[in-house]
């Protein structure tokens, strides 16, 4: 009885867990969709320059997001169909994708704490690209980029490294953010990199939680033995599967 307890105990457990990775899944999903739909990367990304890392980094985050959910529902959904239809072959399916999810997320983690500075000095570049050919060349390209940064980031202007009191030059500003004093280089910065964290807590969350699955799984697969020693050869699957019919 205490076997099948156990067994009954291990069950529910997995397919607890598989419930979450499933949610994980989702959540990552909605956050690379706002990556992708949010105006304020996506005014960022329209604007043409030179050697611009910024679409390189905004693609990878997103198909790299997408790809990442849609493995993680995969391998929950996965994971569940086999623990109750009892199926070895999707249990072994699911826990080898998120295995390899695992690989995955530890080269991500380890790209986000070397290059988490990366991303904030991108957006600097851009914007004080734009902010030159303005001020410098009345450039009206420029111009128009800088009304759709200081429409969606609610700024105006930039800190002059010249001036202690941090100056906002007026005619970079649209008419309706007259009296608006927020730097958009420390705006633009702090936005970008907020979201740049949520995505490395997610990275992480993602990677303890499949490390957690893929050890849980191990155990399950050791006490499947130890099982079969004890019970002349029956294994958890065939032991619940009496208890059900008595």
């Amino acid at each position: 009885m205490q076997i099948q307890f156990w067994v009954r105990v291990a069950k529910t457990y997995l397919l607890i867990n598989n419930l979450f990775i499933t949610l994980l899944g989702i959540v990552i999903f909605s956050v690379s969709l706002r990556i992708h739909f949010d105006d304020h990367f996506t005014v960022l990304q329209n604007v043409y320059l030179p050697n611009n890392k910024f679409k390189g980094i905004h693609s990878t985050a997103l198909y790299g997001g997408l790809a990442v959910s849609m493995v993680l529902t995969f391998a929950g959904m996965v994971c569940t169909a086999g623990l109750i239809q009892e199926s070895r072959r999707h249990l072994a399916m699911g826990y080898f994708c998120l295995a390899t999810l695992f690989c995955v997320t530890v080269q991500l983690g380890y790209w986000r704490y070397t290059h988490g500075e990366e991303v904030g000095n991108v957006v600097k570049d851009i914007y004080d690209f734009l902010y030159y050919n303005f001020t410098r060349n009345k450039s009206t390209i420029a111009g128009k980029h800088l009304e759709d940064i200081h429409s969606v980031y609610v700024c105006c202007g930039k800190c002059s490294s010249f001036s202690p009191t941090c100056n906002i030059e007026d005619n970079t500003c649209p008419d309706k953010l007259t009296g608006v004093t927020e730097d958009c280089l420390v705006t633009m910065t702090d936005f970008v990199m907020n979201c740049t964290n949520v995505q490395g807590m997610l990275i992480l969350f993602t990677t303890i939680f499949t490390a957690h699955i893929n050890d849980v799984d191990d155990l399950k697969w050791r006490r499947r033995k130890m099982e079969k020693q004890m019970t002349g050869g029956k294994t958890g699957w065939n032991i619940f599967k009496d208890v059900q019919l008595n």
